[in-house]
């Protein structure tokens, strides 16, 4: 029946295991230094702010769920 056949299942590779434990230990590391303790937004503020900087921005707010940056010296805003 077609509604077994769903998905792509492949046999999961020991080094992406390994590689994985030590990527989330270094992102655990990551997290305890900038006392973000939630990883999905762990990781997306280090997206938000690696696109802000590229676009000029300088500040990044922390304690807004989503993205919004600023320039230091100028109204300029980004959301």
């Amino acid at each position: 029946m077609n509604i077994f056949k769903k998905g792509d299942y492949r046999a999961i590779p020991a080094n992406f295991r390994t590689l994985g434990i030590l990527a989330l230990s270094e992102l655990s590391k990551f997290q305890d230094k900038f006392k973000i303790f939630d990883t999905d937004t762990t990781i997306n503020t280090i997206r938000d702010t690696i696109v802000a900087n590229y676009m000029g921005f300088d500040l990044i707010n922390f304690d807004k769920h989503g993205f919004d940056a600023k320039k230091v010296s100028q109204m300029n805003f980004l959301k």
